[in-house]
C-alpha cells in the first residue's frame, strides 16, 4: 500500500537447482501358516523401507538466496523390521467358539 493505493509487485522466491522427488524402495516377504485344522495359524513378515533424497525446509544463510528458509533434499531414511502374527481358536464347541489375537511388530 502507497498512499491509499494497493500496488502489487513480483518479487524472486528461494531457488534450489539441485532439489529432486524423494523415492522410496520398498519390499517385504512373508510366510503364513496353520496347524491343527487352523485353529493355530498366523503369519511372519519380514519388511523394509528405504527413502532418498527427503525433503524438509531448513534455514539459509542470510544473503545465500531470496528467502531465510528454503525446502531442499536433506538426507535419507532406512526402516526395516519384523512382524509376527498369530491367531488361535483354544474353545470350539457346538455353543462357544473362542478367539484370540496375538500381533508383535
Amino acid at each position: 500500500m502507497f498512499g491509499d493505493t494497493y500496488y502489487t509487485f513480483l518479487r524472486p522466491e528461494g531457488y534450489d537447482a539441485t532439489i529432486k522427488w524423494e523415492s522410496t524402495a520398498t519390499s517385504n516377504i512373508g510366510l503364513d501358516f496353520g496347524f491343527f485344522n487352523n485353529r493355530v495359524s498366523g503369519s511372519l513378515d519380514y519388511y523394509s523401507k528405504k527413502t532418498s533424497d527427503l525433503l524438509s525446509d531448513v534455514p539459509v544463510a542470510p544473503g545465500a538466496n531470496f528467502v531465510n528458509r528454503i525446502t531442499t533434499n536433506v538426507g535419507d531414511m532406512d526402516v526395516h523390521g519384523v512382524e509376527f502374527t498369530l491367531n488361535t481358536t483354544p474353545i470350539s464347541t457346538k455353543n462357544v467358539h473362542g478367539i484370540l489375537d496375538l500381533t508383535l511388530l
